[in-house]
Order: structure tokens, then C-alpha cells, then sequence
């Protein structure tokens, strides 16, 4: 999906910094009080060792929803899902 997005984008040099924005936009980050009381955003992982499979499913599926909002809005989730399947069957 990161991928994807990041082929069809401009903003982000990198596809680390993308997946960044995606956490963010996701929520899926925890909340950190710094020694000077500023609040920031720390991004969480999604590597499989850090989440269950149920909770990789709802960032996920979230994630999709950022994508067609932010990045590729004339999408469909189901363009996005065969675009997946085709990059997840030349892995395989």
C-alpha cells in the first residue's frame, strides 16, 4: 500500500516519511510530554513483532482510508486492494 501511495505522490522524499504521515493521520501513535511541556507525537510500530493481527488489520484498514483521502482521492478501496494483491502475487 506504502508503496503504492509513495509512486504517486511528490510530497515525501522518502517512504519512510510517508509511513510517517500515515501513522499520524492513522492515530496510531502514543502522546509525549517533553522536558520543556511540549506535547508531540511519537509513531508506533506496525512491525508484526509489535501488534496483533487484529490490531494491524484496523491501522490497515484506516491507512486505506487515508490514501484515498490524501493521497489518491479518484480511487476506490477496491482499485487499491487489487493494486495490493497484484505487488503481494509477484512476492510470493
Amino acid at each position: 500500500l506504502f508503496t503504492l501511495v509513495f509512486d504517486n505522490q511528490e510530497r515525501y522524499d522518502t517512504l519512510e516519511d510517508l509511513l510517517v504521515e500515515f501513522k499520524l493521520r492513522t492515530g496510531h501513535y502514543k502522546e509525549h510530554i517533553t522536558a520543556r511541556g511540549v506535547m508531540v507525537y511519537v509513531p508506533k510500530s506496525i512491525s508484526f513483532a509489535q501488534m496483533e493481527e487484529c490490531d494491524f488489520q484496523e491501522f490497515y484498514s484506516k491507512a486505506i482510508n487515508v490514501a484515498l483521502k490524501y493521497f489518491i482521492p479518484g480511487s476506490t478501496r477496491e482499485e487499491i486492494d487489487r493494486a495490493v494483491n497484484e505487488v503481494l502475487s509477484f512476492a510470493a
